[in-house]
């Protein structure tokens, strides 16, 4: 079966991002006199806290929940936080931190992206954090899944999390990096994408903090023509055709039925604006789950899902 017959339905000018552009006002400064304290409102009433320190010190209660509308190595949670004080409050937010899920069967994750966090007195506040699978063999979560955030005190886990928020590797083969990290049987050759300057730095960051030594320049040459350029027995694929009016990262990625990546089909940092179309396949006798879930994610956002179904033999595209 050639790709030719099994395309994908045409999506003509599916995306469109524009840039809003906001007017610079000159700041308003406003200057308060506290003459028992000399101090000013703002100093006195606002508190910086780590979000763990906060949680012991009962001054908020968080809650998480799984975000449908990303992948477990973007924004995979939703968490809620309530400030319990009469004072505004500033959350910091680090990268290592976890969030385990309330069902064991799906995945927990790890914080890869710092943030601070701004609430006022008695407030509540969603926030989607950029986080990544510690465990590569459950699944990715599901509609209603609520997480439970926790302290790590596992300093190799916390180190790569903290490598991935520096060089912004929130990507498929960030996450990668971090599988390799959490599971000593995962070889650092599994580290793979099509960015193969940020593949090369993580390996050697990873092969750093388990202890092993980075592979060959052979090996490494390699996997990545093999991940790039695969073999081909049968496949089968498709198209994506949109239209973008600013310079966008995208990449289409394969997911299993549990809602693991797989692999990349497609992958560029910098697509330029205007209309595309890409062509992406894979070979059906090498993955051969009953179906699989196809992403166009573009600047992080997923922005179209298609599920691929085996039937009798045949791939069928559903929407």
């Amino acid at each position: 079966m050639g790709l030719s017959n099994n395309y994908f339905q045409s999506l003509e000018n599916l995306l469109s991002l524009s840039t809003v552009k906001y007017k610079a006002m000159k700041p308003l400064i406003f200057f308060f006199f506290i003459l028992s304290l000399g101090g000013s409102a703002f100093s006195q009433n606002q508190e910086t806290v780590s979000l763990k320190d906060a949680l012991k010190q009962q001054l908020i209660t968080v809650s998480g929940q799984y975000n449908e509308g990303s992948v477990h190595y973007l924004n995979p949670v939703v968490l809620t936080i309530i400030s319990l004080t009469n004072k505004p409050i500033a959350l910091k937010i680090e990268s290592g931190d976890l969030m385990e899920p309330q069902d064991s069967n799906y995945q927990t994750m790890i914080i890869t992206g710092n943030m601070i966090v701004k609430i006022k007195s008695r407030g509540t506040k969603n926030i989607e954090p950029y986080g990544m699978c510690i465990e590569p063999h459950d699944a990715a979560g599901r509609k209603g899944l609520k997480y439970i955030f926790k302290a790590n005190r596992n300093p190799k886990l916390i180190e790569i999390a903290r490598f991935v928020n520096e060089n912004k590797y929130n990507d498929g083969v960030g996450q990668q990096a971090v599988w390799c990290v959490a599971d000593k049987e995962k070889s650092l050759l599994e580290i793979n994408g099509y960015d193969s300057v940020s593949r090369l730095k993580l390996i050697t960051k990873v092969a750093k903090i388990i202890g092993k030594p980075v592979p060959d320049a052979k090996s490494l040459q390699q996997g990545y023509a093999n991940y790039v350029q695969p073999k081909k027995t049968e496949t089968i694929g498709g198209m994506f055709e949109f239209n973008f009016f600013e310079t966008t990262k995208v990449h289409i990625a394969m997911f299993d039925a549990q809602g693991i990546l797989v692999r990349e089909l497609y992958y560029k940092p910098s697509e330029k604006s205007g209309v595309h179309k890409i062509n992406f396949e894979f070979d059906y006798t090498v993955y051969t789950d009953e179906y699989y879930t196809i992403k166009l994610i573009a600047n992080g956002e997923v922005l179209l899902t298609s599920k691929v179904d085996r039937s009798d033999d045949n791939w069928i595209e559903e929407r």
